[in-house]
């Protein structure tokens, strides 16, 4: 088995969980359960792998996703980063793409990116640190964070690139939604309805167990 990482998503146009490998362009699957979705997309890897070394196209080595050289950077670093990437972004997207790259890391590599926790709140996971520094702001560039600036590790910077090929192009609804049908937030929730208040911290075991998925086949 390889060991290419994987990103899943339930995709509500689809009604399917599809997935993408962030280091093979075009590699992608579906699936009606998540496994069943993993478990197309290892057979879509081989594929593209053979496809590529038929056609003399370099194949991308393997990721060898449990190694991270983490330099613990603050939650505002990590937003810092994210925006020099991404250019202006409204407030609630980014909130969204520093939740998957802190959970993405927490499911390939065991362990947080940054700093800082989730809590429950209507419109999807929300760092409250992150929050307090932007607070007021709807849309916001990397000049508001000049300040925080830290040097990451190469292997910190490849995994919130990979999460960015895959989310970087979505808008903030669309990953507010997407975050709606995920078991952390939903299950930190419990019953309540999408418009009512909360904040309760979302676990970290609680999205390691349902992102890792992927890791733990």
């Amino acid at each position: 088995m390889n060991d290419y990482r994987i990103i899943f998503y339930w995709s509500s146009t689809d009604h399917c969980f599809l997935t993408e490998v962030p280091a093979l362009p075009g590699c992608m699957s579906d699936g009606k359960t998540i496994e069943e979705a993993i478990t197309n997309t290892q057979s879509i890897i081989a594929d593209w792998i053979e496809t590529a070394q038929e056609s003399g196209r370099p194949v991308p080595p393997e990721d060898n996703s449990s190694e991270l050289q983490s330099t613990n950077p603050s939650v505002t670093e990590l937003a810092l980063y994210i925006l020099e990437k991404t250019g202006k972004i409204t407030t609630m997207k980014l909130q969204k793409l520093v939740y998957y790259c802190q959970a993405w890391c927490l499911a390939w590599c065991d362990m947080p990116l940054c700093n800082t926790q989730f809590y429950d709140w209507k419109d999807g996971p929300v760092s409250r640190e992150l929050f307090d520094s932007h607070q007021g702001r709807r849309v916001i560039d990397a000049r508001f964070y000049q300040g925080e600036s830290h040097t990451f590790s190469s292997s910190e910077q490849q995994l919130i690139s990979a999460v960015l090929r895959v989310y970087g192009d979505k808008d903030a609804q669309w990953l507010s939604n997407l975050t709606h049908y995920e078991a952390p937030w939903k299950d930190t929730r419990n019953h309540l309805t999408a418009d009512q208040p909360d904040d309760k911290c979302i676990s970290q075991d609680a999205i390691k167990a349902y992102y890792g998925i992927v890791r733990n086949r």
